[in-house]
Formats: C-alpha cells, sequence, structure tokens
C-alpha cells in the first residue's frame, strides 16, 4: 500500500473515530488509525520520505476538539 493510500485511511478512520454513533465502533477506528499511523511511519523510513511535523497523538487530540 502506497502513502496516498495509507495518509486516505488514516484521515478517514480519524473521521471515524469522532463521528460514529456507537462506542464500539469509535474504538475501533480508533485502533485503525493507530495502525495506519504506525504504517505511515514504517514506510517514510523505508522510503526516506519526510515525516509530517507533529505527533500522532496530537493529531488525535486535535480531531477530538480536546
Amino acid at each position: 500500500m502506497d502513502l496516498n493510500e495509507l495518509f486516505s485511511r488514516h484521515q478517514k478512520a480519524l473521521i471515524d473515530m469522532v463521528n460514529l454513533a456507537c462506542p464500539t465502533s469509535r474504538g475501533w477506528a480508533e485502533k485503525c488509525a493507530n495502525y495506519y499511523a504506525g504504517q505511515i511511519e514504517t514506510e517514510q523510513l523505508r522510503t526516506g520520505a519526510a515525516a509530517a511535523p507533529g505527533s500522532h497523538s496530537a493529531l488525535k487530540r486535535a480531531v477530538r476538539g480536546r
């Protein structure tokens, strides 16, 4: 999976993390967001691509509005 696909899936998971009605579904979306963040980091290291500034945890807090 290339970086564009990983970023797309990560964004969708972050959106679902705050918008899904069911707490269980939101929890699963967060696990998916964490997984894709890890895959993005791995792919960036493998290819030498520059990482975006900021952390995944900070992004999750921002998405949640906290």
